[in-house]
């Protein structure tokens, strides 16, 4: 059984993806955390943090491109 509650860090990267426009890429996420809000997370933890996020179903993953497209559910 999946557990469907958020971690505070989860819901500040959902936060993330909630204003941008388009669907942001992995590369885009870590950037963004480790230089504009300076994290110093680790690829591995955020790879963690959205795979949790896509397994609790807040997230959507299209790994159809080159690259990943990381695709969220819009807050309700």
């Amino acid at each position: 059984m999946v557990r469907n509650a958020m971690s505070a860090t989860e819901f500040y990267i959902l936060q993330y993806l909630w204003t941008r426009e388009t669907p942001a890429t992995f590369s885009e996420i870590v950037v963004h955390f480790n230089e504009e809000e300076k994290k110093a997370w680790k690829k591995q933890t955020v790879n963690t943090f959205l795979s949790r996020l896509a397994q609790k179903g807040f997230l959507n993953i299209d790994k159809s491109g080159k690259r990943a497209c990381l695709l969220y559910t819009s807050p309700s």
